[in-house]
């Protein structure tokens, strides 16, 4: 999970501290994300968290397309996904519950 929790730092990282758009800064965190694979969530809420934020991601042939048909109000829904599941995640590390 160290692995998975550090490209989940990074991409929320990049949310909170770029100056890009909304746009940009999700397609770097969606960047940031490309390496995993739902087999690094084994937790099955995790798993369906992350699914549900790359469903988003491939939802046209590029990210660069998939992020031109999001609205601001679907960027900003995914970027709070990111978040929780990043939350989610350093939290079941620690030895906790997320839920």
């Amino acid at each position: 999970m160290n692995n998975t929790r550090e490209r989940l730092r990074i991409a929320v990282q990049g949310l909170a501290e770029g100056s890009e758009s909304l746009s940009d800064r999700l397609k770097g965190a969606f960047e940031a994300l490309l390496p995993l694979r739902s087999d690094d969530f084994s937790i099955p809420k995790l798993k369906s968290e992350f699914e549900s934020i790359m469903f988003a991601a491939h939802r046209r042939q590029t990210l660069d397309e998939s992020l031109e048909i999001m609205s601001e109000e679907d960027m900003q829904l995914i970027a709070r996904y990111i978040v929780t599941l990043f939350e989610h995640a350093t939290i079941i590390e620690n030895g906790g519950k997320p839920f």
